[in-house]
């Protein structure tokens, strides 16, 4: 979770469970731990999950922050949407669906860092826990998939995956083509 905007991030919290979280000040990125951070949130391999994750990684993609966030697997906002299309998506919202959580958010416009800190802590601790219970109640991002279907005379393409009797005699299915995919995270 981050706090503030492009160009004005004030924090950020990482979240390992439903009651631990790191908090730390955006200054973090340019002291002794920023490369860390920076590869932790980089990496492809290490699975990172949101609430509204294309805030939030727009933001720290902007500059000066300059981190391409890979990984992200999930996104609580919308693995809401697919449980309930017809009710709110915000945090707050999730959070008194999905948790026994009490109401928290009146802490977001705090002056005092320690205030800010434990509020910001608190929304990726709470992102962690409604994403465990939405996966119990199904919601995922299966549904939200980048799909690419080309069809032509000699064959098919269909995201990455090619059926083609011109090209590949004999072939009995579809054939894979080994490849990152738009919607893996991993794409810039």
């Amino acid at each position: 979770d981050i706090e503030g905007y492009p160009a004005a991030m004030s924090c950020f919290s990482i979240a390992w469970s439903a009651t631990e979280a790191m908090t730390l000040p955006v200054s973090a990125l340019d002291g002794p731990a920023g490369p860390a951070l920076r590869a932790y949130l980089e990496d492809p391999e290490s699975p990172k999950a949101f609430h509204n994750g294309l805030y939030d990684t727009f933001v720290l993609a902007w500059q000066p922050y300059g981190i391409h966030v890979r990984g992200w697997v999930e996104d609580t906002m919308l693995a809401q949407w697919e449980l309930g299309c017809e009710f709110p998506k915000g945090l707050d919202y999730c959070a008194s669906v999905h948790t026994w959580r009490p109401y928290w958010k009146q802490d977001r416009s705090a002056t005092d860092y320690a205030t800010l800190a434990r509020y910001c802590a608190r929304d990726a601790t709470a992102t962690w826990e409604i994403r465990q219970k939405q996966k119990l109640e199904g919601g995922s991002l299966r549904h939200y998939q980048f799909n690419i279907d080309l069809v032509g005379t000699e064959g098919t393409f269909r995201d990455n995956r090619l059926w083609s009797r011109t090209l590949l005699p004999g072939q009995k299915g579809w054939s894979t083509i080994h490849s990152i995919m738009p919607d893996s995270g991993d794409v810039d």
